[in-house]
């Protein structure tokens, strides 16, 4: 775990992408636990979702939440981000809340996830991290664990790409003025 967390920090320090970073992350975690596949959503200042991390997701099941709204309804991932709770489906098949990407994860042999929101220091959600499973299950404590510093670790990243964001624009901002 310890080695995971140096690899994502020194890159994070290093100012690599956000992009490459929770890739990075996700191969990792499946390194680690190769029945697991991660993925990383972030969620906009609108409360919609964007697929930043999937290296072996289902092309399809990323596509079908590009720019969804977070709900009640909306998968684990919209639902965790949502409810700022992790949430854990056991059968995707019979699940609700999977109702409009049901069959996407099933012909993808994914039957489970579980997910869990990303949440800022100041308390507004960023996105969530995922794990999905090829049988019908629930995380035991080992993964339980590795979530939790997954989840830390991609707020640090996408909280840095923020404030990298943000004084970028004012860098700009600013040399418009002088000029």
């Amino acid at each position: 775990m310890l080695r995971l967390q140096n690899i994502i920090l020194d890159m994070v320090a290093r100012g690599a992408s956000l992009k490459a970073t929770t890739d990075r992350l996700c191969v990792e975690v499946e390194g680690l636990l190769p029945d697991v596949i991660c993925s990383v959503v972030t969620v906009d200042r609108s409360n919609l979702l964007h697929p930043l991390s999937g290296p072996s997701l289902p092309l399809a099941l990323s596509e079908g939440v590009e720019g969804l709204v977070i709900g009640p309804a909306a998968g684990s991932c919209g639902s965790a981000a949502y409810l700022k709770e992790p949430i854990g489906v056991t059968d995707i098949g019979q699940d609700p809340r999977w109702a409009s990407f049901r069959d996407i994860a099933i012909d993808a042999g994914l039957l489970a996830c579980w997910s869990s929101p990303i949440i800022a220091g100041e308390g507004h959600v960023l996105g969530a991290f995922a794990f999905y499973y090829r049988v019908r299950r629930s995380p035991n404590a080992r993964e339980r664990k590795i979530v939790a510093t997954c989840v830390n670790l991609c707020a640090i990243a996408i909280e840095r790409q923020e404030r990298v964001q943000s004084q970028e624009a004012g860098l700009f901002s600013s040399s418009i003025l002088i000029i």
